[in-house]
């Protein structure tokens, strides 16, 4: 199939003209840059959380991505941890994670601290927000109609 171009721009005829004086964009949207910063913290001996005594590395575990904070990007930070066997009697295993991140998180928290400072900067309130959860949460469970003892059921 022939594709017609214009002479100067080299910039195929039959593209979408809507979208072709925002540089092939849709309007609204910007160019975003990920970035993904590799974060390595599976050693071969780490102290065991509760008592101390090291422990060695059993496995690595799968990389995981957790979402930071980068300045006009969207960054992500590639965690790889390990899995240790305890040598105590405190646990069997135990796994390790970076400063900065907690177990399982999916944002670590520098994202958090910021979030937090927002909050506080537009004066709003924690409370109004646990508020609407509690209440979206009663408002899901089954309440029995008025006048009607579900114990006679």
């Amino acid at each position: 199939m022939f594709l017609a171009l214009k002479d100067r721009a080299c910039v195929p005829l039959n593209e979408d003209s809507q979208n072709s004086h925002h540089g092939g964009r849709k309007h609204g949207h910007r160019d975003t840059h990920i970035v993904t910063i590799p974060v390595r913290c599976a050693p071969k001996k780490v102290p065991c959380p509760k008592c101390g005594e090291p422990g060695r590395r059993k496995r690595i575990l799968p990389p995981r991505r957790v979402r930071t904070v980068a300045y006009k990007a969207v960054a992500h930070l590639e965690i790889t941890c390990g899995e240790y066997q305890a040598r105590c009697d405190c646990c069997t295993t135990f796994r390790n994670s970076p400063d900065g991140v907690l177990p399982r998180a999916l944002y670590d928290n520098t994202v958090r601290d910021l979030v937090l400072e927002r909050i506080i900067e537009d004066g709003m309130s924690i409370e109004r927000p646990l508020q609407i959860a509690a209440s979206a949460e009663r408002q899901s469970q089954v309440v029995p109609p008025v006048g009607v003892d579900w114990a006679q059921l």
